[in-house]
This record gives structure tokens, C-alpha cells and sequence, in this order.
């Protein structure tokens, strides 16, 4: 083929390519996607300074507002955010959960308006706020977001705080603690809303004055025995707030939710990624960039062939003259910027099964209690396991290389013997994954003497920017995931049969 004939034909197929990025192609892709309910604290502690925003003091609900947007735009399309806030003892529904992309000006701009005057009671019971919470939670299907500084008011009784009744992680979630460390005063506002300087000691309750006095109440100065059992109300530092991180992390283990102080936007997303249920959805992904990016590329280079070969052509064997040389070195830049069309992560899939000569429901009797990976998978060191077979149960599996992952159990179904879980703290030493959910399921095939085990998992890449290093791409995820499957049905085969 001559260079003319060459030239023509990148000139068709950057023309066939710009022609095929109008009719705007697309590919189906899976997506994992949240339901989440945002519930905000806007008790009087939320009006505390201890942020800086634009170089300003700002109070953490001013942080709030500023940071939720970004988590909001960081999740993908086909999510759904809810919104509510907590005062007194209870949460608020302001909207149930609505489409991200759909609703973004709508959710952002309902963020924007939150104010601490929308609360109905100046208590602030946030252990019993996030039971509340959870509970409706419960009935809707969605997860929670719980954004807090922790801080009772009043505090809880000496006897301890509200205790949790529900169901340990039948609801997934984040507790999020808001504020700083170094405890700072308490805005103080008038009945128009006008600050007036801060709470006094005195007019916060030091301690709560519910059930039992505390021991040693009888020595204080005014106690009397059916009067006042209390005595007077003793010194203490509830005025002063600080995010209460010790408690949060309590109650966020007793509900079975992961906990995570404020970060920004991207920290939150993946934090909720980490905490809530993937719903994973089939998405269509706009080609028509790639194509774009191709035609212009391939006509850069029929360009840049057709400029080289002229210029040498009239040389006959001089060097190249200044602007020569620089219309050359531009044409090279431009051919060597032509966009690569960049792509994010996929997620990947892994499925792999075995056939073991035993009875199903011994292999599912088995399979089914999540902390029993350890007594069949050759691949782990050791397995530290809460919970048996009920929703929310975590397991911490060590691998042979001493590196620990964390997951939690979201679903065991008995009438199809299946299990579902999650990957709850990732570890890129251990597995080359940022995220995964896996399945497995004990089956007869239909006239079948053995019994079927299958093991699928569905996963990110370790790595999740657009050029990944080699450990962190996605063969390496691949690879990973499936030899840890395939010798784990090995091992199962081997520990049943």
C-alpha cells in the first residue's frame, strides 16, 4: 500500500469512527449502587466551632452542609439518598430515598437548608435517636447514615445508657462522628435566634437526675433522703462539647454498624461503601467518548503522515528550519495527546463450583455457621468470628501471609441454602480488592449423586484509579479471587467427603 493510499484509509476510518460516536453507542456494565438515609443531628452541641471552612471558624452542622453534597455526587448513578434529622430522642424523615442523579438539586438543596432551629426538644438522646432510626430503617429496607457528635443531653444515668433491642445488623450502617477532639463551648441563642454568648456550667445538666442516685450522693451538700436523694447538681464539663468517639464506636458495635469520623466527601463514599449493602444494577455506558477519542486519534495520525511526508519530500537533505521544526514537534504533541479514552473500575466476576459426594445438608449445616470458613479453607491462618448464621455477623479471616480482611454476613437463606456476605474492612496486602460481595450456594443437580457447591464473588479492583499498577489492576483482582475460591472448594471437599 503506498503512504497515499495509507493516509485515505486512516482518513475513512477516523470518518467511520466520528460517524459511529454520533449514534452515541453504549454497553451494558454492572454498577453497585446504595439506599441510604441520611439522618443529620441538629441538637444545640451541632452549633459548636471547631472546623474551619474558607479560612473561617464554622459550627458542624456549617461542615455537614458543606460535605454531604459531595458524598451524594460521588455515589453512582441509580442510588437513592434519604434525609432526615434527630432532636430529643427520635428521627425525622424529611424525604425517603430518591434517585441521586435524578434528584441531586433536590437532595443538595434540602441539605443546604438544614438549620438547627427545625428541632422540636433541646434533649439529645442519641443512642435512643439511633434505635429510632434504625427501626424505620427496618420497616422501609433502606440504610442508615447517622451523623452525630455523640454528645447526651442529658447525660446517660451512672446505671449506664440505652441498651439496643433490635436485631444486631439486620440493618447496615455508618455512624459518623462530627466534631473535634478539644471540647469548646456551646452556642448560646435567643428565643429570635440571635446569639448570645455560651452555656454556663450551671445551666447544663451535669448529670442525669433519672432512677437510682448515684453512690455517695447522701455525702453532697443539700442531699435529703426524700427531697432531694441527688444532692445538688455536682460540678462537670457538659457545657463544653467534644465528638464523643469512645461512645459512638460503642453503639455503632452494639447495632452492628462500622463507624468513621467526618472526613470529606470521598472519604464518606467510601466509608459508605465499606458500611451499606450493594444493590448491583445493569447500567448502559456511553461509548460514544471512546469512539470520539479514537477518530480523533487516527485522523491526528493521517494528519501528521501527510505533514512528515511533505516536509521530507521537500528537504532533499537539509536540516529543518526553525518553523519547520516547530510545527513538527506541535503536530507530535498533538498526536501524542489524542485522549486514550480513560475508564474507571469495573466490577469483575469470579464463579467457580465443585462437586462433593456427600449429602447437601451436611455440607450446608456446615457452611452456613460464618465463622466455620477456618475449618476447611487451607488458605487462612486463623478465623475470629461474631455471630453464627444471623444477619450482620462478622468473621476476621488472617491469611497465610499473616494479612487480616473483615466481612460481614448479610443474608442466609435456609429454603434455597445459600449465604451472602461482604467485604466490611478491605486490606490490599491481603486481597487485591477494594470491595466485594460473594455468594455461595449447596445445591443437588437434577439427577445428580453428588452435591453442588458454587462460590461467585463480584469485586472491584485494589486499585480503582484509571491506571492501576500491575499488583493492583484487574487481572491481579482476577487472579486473587479465584485461586482463593479454588482452593477453598478444594478444602471443603476435602474437610466433607
Amino acid at each position: 500500500m503506498t503512504l497515499r493510499a495509507a493516509r485515505f484509509a486512516l482518513f475513512l476510518a477516523a470518518a467511520a469512527l466520528a460517524l459511529a460516536a454520533a449514534f452515541r453507542p453504549s454497553a451494558e456494565r454492572e454498577t453497585a449502587t446504595y439506599e441510604i438515609m441520611l439522618v443529620v443531628d441538629i441538637t444545640r452541641s451541632m452549633n459548636a466551632r471547631d472546623y474551619t471552612l474558607d479560612g473561617a471558624p464554622a459550627s458542624r452542622l456549617q461542615v455537614i452542609r458543606a460535605r454531604l453534597p459531595a458524598l451524594v455526587a460521588a455515589l453512582p448513578c441509580g442510588s437513592k439518598v434519604g434525609l432526615s434529622i434527630f432532636t430529643e430522642r427520635r428521627a425525622f424523615t424529611i424525604f425517603d430515598p430518591v434517585e441521586v442523579c435524578d434528584a441531586y438539586h433536590v437532595v443538595t438543596e434540602s441539605i443546604a437548608a438544614l438549620d438547627w432551629r427545625m428541632a422540636w426538644e433541646g434533649d439529645s438522646r442519641v443512642a435512643e435517636g439511633l434505635f429510632h432510626a434504625i427501626g424505620m430503617a427496618d420497616n422501609r429496607g433502606y440504610d442508615l447514615v447517622f451523623l452525630t457528635d455523640g454528645q447526651e443531653a442529658p447525660p446517660p444515668p451512672w446505671t449506664g445508657g440505652a441498651t439496643f433491642e433490635g436485631e444486631t445488623g439486620r440493618v447496615a450502617g455508618l455512624v459518623v462522628g462530627v466534631g473535634g477532639r478539644t471540647p469548646v463551648p456551646i452556642p448560646k441563642f435567643d428565643d429570635r435566634g440571635r446569639e448570645i454568648g455560651f452555656y454556663a456550667m450551671e445551666e447544663i445538666p451535669q448529670e442525669s437526675r433519672v432512677g437510682a442516685p448515684p453512690p455517695g450522693a447522701e455525702t453532697r451538700e443539700g442531699w435529703h433522703p426524700r427531697n432531694n436523694p441527688f444532692g445538688e447538681m455536682p460540678p462537670g464539663t457538659e457545657h463544653l462539647t467534644a465528638v464523643r468517639e469512645s461512645h459512638l464506636a460503642d453503639l455503632a458495635r452494639q447495632v452492628g454498624f462500622s463507624y468513621a469520623p467526618l472526613g470529606t466527601g470521598a472519604d464518606l463514599a467510601a466509608a459508605v461503601a465499606g458500611a451499606a449493602r450493594p444493590h448491583p444494577i445493569v447500567t448502559l455506558t456511553d461509548l460514544s467518548p471512546l469512539a470520539g477519542a479514537a477518530a480523533l486519534g487516527v485522523a491526528t495520525l493521517a494528519l501528521l503522515a501527510r505533514l512528515l511526508a511533505g516536509l521530507f519530500s521537500t528537504m532533499k537533505g537539509r536540516s529543518l528550519t526553525r518553523p519547520e521544526f516547530l510545527l513538527v514537534a506541535a503536530a507530535l504533541l498533538v498526536a501524542s495527546a489524542a485522549p486514550a479514552a480513560a475508564h474507571g473500575p469495573t466490577p469483575q466476576k469470579v464463579a467457580e463450583a465443585i462437586d462433593i459426594a456427600v449429602p447437601c445438608e451436611l455440607i450446608w449445616s456446615k457452611l452456613r455457621d460464618f465463622g466455620s470458613i477456618g475449618d476447611w479453607h487451607p488458605g487462612l491462618m486463623k478465623v475470629e468470628a461474631t455471630g453464627a448464621s444471623e444477619r450482620g455477623a462478622t468473621r476476621t479471616i488472617t491469611l497465610l501471609n499473616g494479612e487480616t480482611v473483615v466481612e460481614k454476613l448479610d443474608e442466609v437463606n435456609g429454603d434455597l441454602q445459600s449465604m451472602s456476605y461482604r467485604l466490611s474492612t478491605e486490606n490490599l496486602k491481603a486481597l487485591p480488592v477494594s470491595f466485594y460481595t460473594a455468594k455461595m450456594t449447596v445445591s443437588r443437580p437434577e439427577g445428580g449423586a453428588s452435591c453442588r457447591v458454587d462460590w461467585e464473588g463480584r469485586f472491584y479492583r485494589g486499585d480503582t484509579t484509571n491506571e492501576p499498577p500491575p499488583e493492583l489492576n484487574d487481572e491481579a483482582a482476577v487472579t486473587a479471587m479465584t485461586d482463593f475460591f479454588k482452593v477453598g472448594l478444594t478444602g471443603l471437599k476435602e474437610a466433607m467427603e
